[in-house]
């Protein structure tokens, strides 16, 4: 099944929970949570759903590996980093961004200069 998904097969997910966060019980802003982190996997056994506190710190707890990783100077490319934290290459890209959104990663050309590289800031 391709990602996005649409709301007609999100149904299932919020019966299978009794649209209730899987992690507090919340009723409250809930999302769709890819548990494996790939988004073109949506399967129903891959999926749960949090509110969208709980959702955040899922996708906290990942960034906090790729700043962990990143000060590994040998770990820079998108895909390694994706390897190393078990995701898809979209959904570490989507991290990555919102780090140097928030200030703390840098893009940076490879010595080749054929991939994008990410650093510390």
């Amino acid at each position: 099944m391709p990602y996005p998904i649409n709301k007609k097969e999100y149904k299932p997910i919020y019966k299978k929970y009794n649209n209730k966060c899987v992690d507090c019980g919340s009723n409250d802003n809930l999302h769709i949570h890819h548990i494996d982190k790939n988004h073109e996997n949506n399967s129903e056994d891959n999926l749960m759903l949090l509110c969208k506190n709980c959702h955040w710190k899922k996708h906290s707890f990942a960034k906090a590996k790729i700043l962990e990783l990143l000060k590994d100077k040998e770990i820079r490319a998108t895909t390694r980093i994706a390897g190393l934290i078990c995701t898809d290459h979209t959904h570490a890209l989507k991290l990555l961004i919102e780090l140097e959104q928030e200030g703390l990663v840098k893009k940076m050309p490879s010595p080749d200069g054929k991939m994008l590289y990410w650093g510390i800031k």
